[in-house]
């Protein structure tokens, strides 16, 4: 845009990690609870988790887990969230004849790690952004299409996930459906990307280096000493 690039900082958008790796440490036995109330055994599992809006493009997922359910019958599909389009979403499973493998869980606050845990990967089709973080966290690759930006930094090609630059339903559908595929039948491809994920944001993404980059842009603009700021939240923290 012209602007002077000394005077540009980065802050990738994330949910708070701190929070996110204390949750993934207590509840292991809630998770493994969680997989045997909802049936899931050894399926392979793709999570979705955020409000079940039009601008979230759900389904595009539903239609490209259609495609690959057929071909691994033990897939399972988990929505966590709630919205006006959930009802429309639902009449479309039936449809599609895949309601036994499609959960509608709905709006999920506390222990929402469960569901991480127990998932395989996570698909982002539409708008979103802060999920993508969290999957991360929890070692989940992550499929997705155009989100809110951070996606572009947090979604590596082949490394953390795969990503498509898109706004054609049936481009971002193809696309989900090759790399549920992909990722669904190559369990080392799958944990190659799930220990780069981690990674990712332990080094790169988290909650610190975001304000980080939050604090040098406040150092820069009014001369306010970087260290100050950031050991301020840390001890927050």
């Amino acid at each position: 845009m012209g602007y002077n690039e000394e005077r540009c900082f980065r802050a990738v958008n994330c949910v708070d990690t701190n929070k996110v790796y204390a949750e993934i440490a207590t509840r292991k036995p809630q998770a493994e609870g969680l997989k045997e109330r909802l049936g899931l055994g050894a399926s392979k599992v793709v999570l979705f988790v955020g409000a079940i809006t039009k601008t979230k493009k759900i389904e595009r997922l539903i239609l490209a887990f259609s495609e690959i359910h057929g071909k691994l019958p033990n897939s399972r599909l988990i929505l966590v969230g709630d919205g006006p389009h959930r009802e429309a979403l639902q009449e479309l499973t039936k449809q599609l004849e895949l309601s036994e493998a499609v959960d509608f869980v709905g709006k999920i606050i506390d222990g929402i790690s469960d569901y991480f845990e127990v998932a395989d990967l996570l698909v982002m089709p539409g708008l979103g952004g802060l999920v993508v973080s969290e999957a991360l966290a929890h070692g989940l690759p992550v499929i997705c299409s155009r989100g809110d930006g951070c996606e572009v930094d947090l979604v590596e090609n082949g490394s953390t996930g795969y990503r498509i630059d898109s706004d054609s339903d049936a481009e971002v559908q193809r696309f989900i459906a090759e790399k549920l595929m992909l990722l669904l039948t190559d369990d080392d491809l799958r944990l190659e990307l799930s220990n780069r994920a981690v990674a990712a944001i332990r080094e790169r993404y988290n909650v610190k280096t975001y304000l980080n980059g939050i604090c040098k842009a406040i150092e820069c603009a009014n001369g306010l000493a970087v260290d100050v700021c950031v050991t301020k939240h840390n001890q927050e923290l």
